[in-house]
């Protein structure tokens, strides 16, 4: 691990077992229960812990931002509206690939990326 990484993101919803359920259909994350502090632990497919979904607080539009790697950007934006989601229509387009600003069904923005990696990270603006 280097200095600087992602170790660990929380992301606040209302309800686990439906948020579970996008996040799984979407990008493929499996969940854990941690009932005793009101959430469920992710992984990405290939295992590694990258966070957790929790009721423990408000879900808001301005909260948790991250952004996730995907094959096809118009598919993963069909994916979230049939899960309940959506694209916001903000998109950003850089030398490191396309990307679209995505909610999930308890109003969470986040990142998706369809990228030509090279080392570079993808900024997104706002």
């Amino acid at each position: 691990m280097r200095a600087g990484m992602i170790v660990w993101v929380e992301i606040p919803v209302r309800d686990l077992q439906r948020s579970a359920d996008f996040y799984t259909e979407l990008f493929g994350w499996s969940f854990e229960p941690d009932e005793e502090r009101n959430r469920w632990i992710f992984a990405p497919p290939g295992g590694g812990t990258m966070g957790a979904i929790t009721t423990g607080r408000m879900a808001s539009p301005g909260g948790v931002r991250f952004g996730v790697a995907v094959d096809d950007l118009r598919v993963t934006s069909d994916a979230a509206i049939r899960l309940g989601g959506g694209p916001s229509g903000q998109t950003v387009q850089s030398e490191v690939g396309r990307g679209a600003d995505v909610i999930d069904p308890d109003g969470n923005h986040f990142w998706v990326y369809e990228l030509k990696l090279d080392g570079r990270t993808p900024e997104a603006t706002q």
